[in-house]
């Protein structure tokens, strides 16, 4: 999503001829799993539930990272439907690198009632946030995806979020296709 918002392909195809653009990409883990025993919510029976929860430690370790690294971009693609104390605040204090989320793919208009975070940050309604961009997908038309959550408070800007050409490094001929 991020590479999409600032120029996808051709922005890759100007970093292998410049040479003055460095992409990273490190995968970090930000949630941890656990298992309990709950009710499973369609068929009311008690079973084995899985739970998905912040590691606030991997998220201080991504922010500090991008922190110590000026000019860098974080690309937060995913959704969470509560409020993520731990990640707006190393945001707010630690602003240094660029953040861009995911909008979320569940097709309706961001609202307190209808929340994904982080996307939730971003748009104009969050002014102390100037660090953060939400991003919706758009259609091969490049209307709002049917798919893409929306909303003029919350989402900053769209990228393609469908039939996206897909750029690959052809080792034999040493270019790009």
């Amino acid at each position: 999503m991020a590479s999409l918002a600032l120029g996808g392909p051709l922005l890759a195809r100007l970093s292998g001829l410049t040479g003055n653009v460095r992409i990273i990409i490190r995968p970090v883990r930000l949630f941890y799993e656990t298992t309990v025993q709950g009710t499973d919510v369609n068929t009311g029976k008690e079973t084995i539930v899985k739970r998905y929860t912040i590691d606030p430690a991997a998220i201080t370790a991504l922010v500090d990272d991008a922190s110590s690294n000026k000019g860098q971009i974080v690309n937060l693609s995913l959704k969470y439907y509560q409020d993520m104390p731990v990640i707006r605040k190393a945001i707010e204090e630690k602003g240094l690198a660029l953040y861009v989320v995911a909008a979320g793919n569940d097709d309706g208009a961001l609202s307190a009632d209808n929340t994904v975070y982080p996307a939730m940050y971003g748009g104009k309604i969050h002014d102390n946030l100037s660090n953060i961009i939400t991003v919706g997908a758009l259609d091969g038309d490049l209307g709002i995806a049917s798919i893409s959550n929306f909303g003029g408070q919350w989402v900053d800007i769209g990228a393609p979020g469908c039939a996206v050409p897909v750029l690959y490094y052809d080792y034999a001929q040493k270019s790009w296709s």
